[in-house]
């Protein structure tokens, strides 16, 4: 019977590996990760029930459960339930006894599932360990329960042992595939921030090189631009064009401004500081901008939070953040700011309801030289990412097309 196990655990832990061998090799399979975790999942499914372990009182058992339930934690509601109706279609199939005991207890755990699921499907590796083995625990001692219970299907659990096993097993099976799962994910994760870092490194010393030789030409064209303006022979049509002119530079230099600040952070000056006073600030700055545009801003909680970091920092931030949404709102729109806080962390939200982005666009947010924007350099979203990273935190974006964008930004709490 233990060998029997163990034959299941490797097909289960060898195609776990596979399937991230797969999305390795062929890139372009990455798009398709639902699909691919659905696959994966009824077939690992399907194989552990075709090899099932019998006991002597004619109870089968199967490690069915952990692809099962990693389908749910990785895949999402959509992919568990896909691969459970796989899973149903297929115990039917095979006839036999004890179908009831079968559907009964998986639909109780789906139920419950669904009731845990959104609480559990982002945390931690011990948190899914411990989430996880509890739904396997609930679920065994649910069967148990049945099965003593129907005794005229003769269904009965003579043996501690294997009702030990029929617990421990599936939890031990479930401990090496999320084990597995998030160590893969970790290294994906590892290997793309190297790489994102490997360009912008290259990034910034293009940024500097170009910025220092242009800089440098641009003072002495503005110089003689106002020398020019200063002549009152001009006509009013040749001032205008002076002013144009002059405008354009001004635009010219903060696009340069924006690629040193990428490739030189500079010092920057840590204090502990309310969050509220920052949105009020932007407020205040960006109101007049936004109503031009026909957004209005809105703020919604504005608690007493305090977080650390550079105070000018943080601020440029949410300008540049804020902005990006009033650009990207339509007419008679809003843009909403709120600030909660949960456990030892502050969550500011920014949410436009402007045109949205892809996910594709979402995966590429934040890298040098990538925006959405026609005039835009693509620095300003990646020099917000280094400064909330500086502070310890992180920035989430999501995103529907025609349906707006909402910014997430998580920093740790200084109370």
């Amino acid at each position: 019977m233990f060998v029997k196990f163990i034959v299941q655990v490797f097909l289960i832990l060898a195609l776990t590996l596979i399937h991230f061998g797969v999305r390795s090799m062929h890139r372009n399979l990455r798009k398709q990760k639902s699909f691919l975790i659905f696959l994966f999942s009824a077939l690992m499914i399907i194989l552990c029930m075709s090899f099932p372990v019998a006991h002597e009182s004619g109870v089968l058992m199967d490690l069915r459960i952990a692809p099962w339930l990693a389908s749910f934690l990785y895949g999402g509601i959509g992919v568990g339930v896909l691969t459970t109706v796989v899973m149903v279609l297929y115990r039917i199939m095979l006839g036999g006894g004890g179908v009831y005991i079968f559907l009964v207890s998986y639909i109780i755990t789906v139920i419950m599932l669904f009731f845990t699921y959104n609480k559990f499907k982002d945390k931690k590796y011990l948190t899914k360990l411990l989430f996880t083995s509890g739904i396997i625990i609930f679920h065994s001692l649910l069967v148990i329960f049945f099965v003593r219970m129907f005794k005229d299907l003769s269904f009965f659990i003579t043996s501690p042992w294997f009702s030990f096993g029929f617990i421990v097993y599936p939890v031990l099976t479930n401990w090496f595939v999320v084990f597995i799962i998030e160590t893969m994910h970790e290294n994906d994760v590892l290997s793309h921030e190297v790489a994102k870092s490997e360009r912008a490194h290259i990034a910034s010393q293009l940024a500097a090189s170009v910025a220092h030789e242009v800089r440098n030409p641009m003072t002495v064209i503005k110089g003689f631009l106002q020398l020019l303006r200063s002549d009152k022979q001009l006509s009013d049509k040749y001032q205008h064009y002076l002013i144009t002119m002059e405008l354009e530079l001004e635009r010219a230099t903060a696009i340069i401004t924006d690629y040193l600040s990428f490739a030189k952070p500079g010092k920057i000056k840590v204090e502990r500081f309310l969050v509220k006073d920052q949105l009020n600030f932007v407020i205040q700055t960006l109101t007049s901008y936004a109503l031009l545009k026909g957004v209005e801003i809105r703020c919604q909680d504005r608690m007493d939070c305090y977080i650390k970091g550079s105070k000018e920092k943080f601020q440029q931030v949410l300008l540049n953040i804020v902005k990006n949404g009033v650009e990207a709102s339509n007419n008679n729109s809003f843009i909403d700011l709120e600030t909660v806080k949960r456990g030892e962390s502050v969550i500011i939200t920014i949410r436009d309801y402007g045109h949205g982005m892809e996910s594709e666009q979402i995966a590429k947010a934040g890298l040098p030289f990538y925006t959405t924007k026609e005039t835009g350099t693509g620095l300003g979203l990646m020099v917000c990412y280094q400064i909330i990273k500086a502070m310890d935190g992180r920035i989430h974006i999501d995103s529907k097309l025609g349906r707006g964008t909402c910014f997430t930004i998580i920093l740790p709490s200084e109370e």
